[in-house]
C-alpha cells in the first residue's frame, strides 16, 4: 500500500508514549500539590480551632479580671468614703477640743 500524498502521517508511537508519560508526570505533580494543599488546609484549620479556643480562654480571663477590677473599685470607693467619714469626725472632735481649750478656766 502506498500512502496518499494529502493524508496525515501515522502518529509516531514513541511520540505518543512520550506525550502520555509527560501527562502522567504532570498528573502526578498535580496530585502531590493537591495532597499538599489539603494537608496545609487541615493544619490551618487545626491551628485556627486552637487559636479560637485560646481566644475564648483569654476572653473569659478578661471578663473575670473586669469583674475583679469592678469589685476592687467598689471596695476602694467604700474605703475612701469611710476614710472621709472618719476624717470629718476627727476634725469635729479636734474642733471641740480646741473650743474646750479656748474656754476660760474657772477655778
Amino acid at each position: 500500500m502506498q500512502q496518499q500524498s494529502g493524508a496525515a502521517p501515522a502518529p509516531d508511537l514513541e511520540g505518543v508514549i512520550d506525550r502520555d508519560q509527560q501527562e502522567v508526570a504532570a498528573l502526578d505533580r498535580l496530585e502531590r500539590r493537591v495532597i499538599e494543599t489539603v494537608d496545609q488546609l487541615r493544619d490551618a484549620r487545626r491551628r485556627l480551632a486552637k487559636a479560637e479556643e485560646h481566644a475564648q480562654a483569654l476572653q473569659k480571663e478578661l471578663s473575670e479580671r473586669d469583674r475583679e477590677i469592678s469589685r476592687l473599685t467598689a471596695t476602694q470607693e467604700e474605703s475612701e468614703k469611710s476614710r472621709r467619714t472618719v476624717r470629718t469626725r476627727l476634725e469635729n472632735l479636734l474642733e471641740r477640743l480646741d473650743s474646750v481649750e479656748d474656754e476660760p478656766r474657772t477655778t
